[in-house]
């Protein structure tokens, strides 16, 4: 239960800022949510 409320937390937040250490694009961002969301969902 607790994940599932950490999901919902972090699901919320913006995509980081563009910086050059750290490049990917807005749909990669959504990738990455749909990821976690389908890990979450497996606890």
């Amino acid at each position: 239960m607790q994940a599932r409320q950490w999901w919902k937390a972090l699901n919320c937040l913006p995509a980081p800022l563009h910086n050059d250490e750290f490049s990917y694009n807005k749909e990669q961002w959504e990738k990455i949510l749909w990821w976690a969301g389908r890990a979450v969902g497996q606890l």
